[in-house]
């Protein structure tokens, strides 16, 4: 029993009994005890995968709920002393979680120079779950308060809860403070339409991270991406494409199925993704991949950064202006990625890219030429190259890029390893072009009802499937 209730990842057997039970004492107790319910179950939820993770969260959420008290009652320079010293703790934290691993050579080296041989002793420190997305739910809370945009939340409970919340602990979304807030203190009826789009948002999901992502990351060579300089062009390119796809559908999976979740306990989160592989420039990407990151680092990176440039020089076509802001932006992103010199890099690829549409952009004279398929298929074409060092460390990245320069024949393409990658892309595509004019899940109720009750019948089994994993396949964004 003790197994069945420990790491719960959100496609276990574990996960959906603990959502049940939660479920039911949740709408049993009275209205003004349901937060208290979520709270104490997202402190469970933690327990879960290490006690010491909850007692972490605690901790995290009595600083950043007086932070924001002394911010809110001080003024001038007290208060925005509070509010950095309320960002510096939150990043460090951050950071020493993150690198830790990276730097305790440097951590020895420097007891050693104070005289301490520690000879003995061994550090292992483990990364609390879900760290990188509270900690920029609580930099948000923070500064949103010292901009006054938002009223301090007197609400100790209320506070630890948006921090805290589970369907969205482990990977986000990264949701803003008020809206949480509001929806914490209205009254919650699931009916039969919520609970109608909360099954389906599950559904989709499921879906997602079963049969598309789980699908892929079987069939992908292992060689390929371990050793990239022993492949053409060609399986480069396919793999390559079908593990954006993998990335693209798991992380996709994991938010909808938290915001199908959530609106079983009528909270709704805020969407990731609006099909990000049919977008027309690099700005429009990232305006549709993982929204609420792109939205975070917007409004208080690019646009903070921005304004400081303008302040310089208010010129418009200044090309400082145009290239420093997504440059830094796509820089903090890297480094909130991972502890790794390929995160940098591959975030300042992405800032060199924005950089240069908004350069390109600025000395445009005329509008902007007709959208067509060819521009969505070379922005999706040019970010799959430069995303390498995602998933690639230095070496690896260069060994794969000089790789797009060896022409030669398929090396993996047979029927037996593409038939299923084949036709779990298509399956994606489908999926996306059926949410499009709503952009958003709701798209597929649009299907006749026979075929509704098709998906429901499956979506029952992919359930069924999720629940008989020993060990589910992590979340790739869960790792962040």
């Amino acid at each position: 029993m003790t197994d069945f209730f420990s790491n719960l990842s959100i496609t276990t057997l574990g996960f959906f009994a603990f959502v049940l039970i939660t479920f039911g004492i949740y709408y049993l107790v009275p209205r003004k005890a349901q937060n208290l319910v979520l709270l104490l179950a997202s402190l469970v939820f933690c327990i879960t995968w290490n006690w010491t993770f909850a007692l972490i969260l605690v901790v995290f959420s009595i600083i950043n709920y007086f932070l924001a008290l002394q911010i809110d009652s001080s003024q001038d320079k007290a208060r925005l002393r509070w509010l950095w010293t309320g960002i510096v703790l939150n990043v460090s934290a951050l950071l020493f979680y993150k690198y830790f691993d990276q730097s305790q050579v440097i951590f020895f080296k420097a007891l050693f120079r104070l005289g301490v041989t520690p000879t003995q002793l061994e550090l292992s420190i483990l990364q609390p779950i879900g760290i990188s997305f509270y900690v920029l739910q609580a930099i948000s809370y923070l500064v949103d308060i010292f901009r006054k945009q938002i009223a301090v939340n007197r609400n100790f409970l209320e506070v630890s809860l948006y921090l805290a919340y589970f369907p969205k602990l482990l990977a986000g979304p990264i949701e803003r403070a008020q809206n949480f807030f509001d929806q914490l203190r209205a009254d919650r009826v699931l009916d039969n339409q919520q609970l109608t789009d909360s099954l389906l948002k599950i559904f989709v999901g499921l879906s997602r991270k079963i049969i598309i992502s789980d699908t892929i990351l079987q069939t992908i060579p292992r060689g390929v991406f371990a050793n990239p300089s022993a492949y053409s062009i060609m399986d480069l390119v396919f793999w390559w494409f079908a593990f954006g796809v993998m990335v693209y559908n798991d992380f996709a999976g994991y938010t909808s199925i938290a915001r199908g979740v959530s609106g079983l306990f009528g909270i709704q989160l805020s969407p990731n993704f609006e099909q990000p592989f049919f977008s027309t420039s690099f700005l429009d990407f990232w305006n549709r991949w993982h929204m609420s990151l792109s939205n975070w680092l917007r409004d208080y990176i690019y646009l903070p950064v921005s304004r400081a440039m303008l302040r310089r020089n208010p010129s418009g076509r200044y090309l400082p202006n145009l290239i420093v802001p997504p440059l830094v932006t796509m820089l903090v992103s890297g480094i909130w990625h991972g502890a790794a010199i390929h995160f940098i890099l591959w975030g300042l690829l992405n800032g060199a890219v924005q950089a240069w549409e908004r350069v390109q952009k600025s000395r445009r004279k005329s509008a902007a030429p007709p959208l067509t398929k060819w521009a969505i298929i070379g922005t999706i074409f040019v970010l799959l190259i430069i995303n390498v060092p995602f998933k690639l460390d230095i070496a690896g990245a260069l060994a794969f890029w000089s790789g797009l320069f060896r022409w030669g024949p398929f090396q993996t393409f047979t029927l037996a390893t593409t038939l299923k990658p084949f036709f779990v892309i298509a399956l994606s595509f489908y999926l996306d072009v059926k949410q499009l004019p709503e952009r958003d899940e709701r798209g597929l109720l649009r299907l006749p009802k026979a075929t509704q009750i098709f998906l429901l019948a499956a979506g029952l089994f992919l359930l069924f499937l999720a629940t008989r994993q020993q060990i589910a396949a992590p979340f790739i964004y869960q790792e962040f």
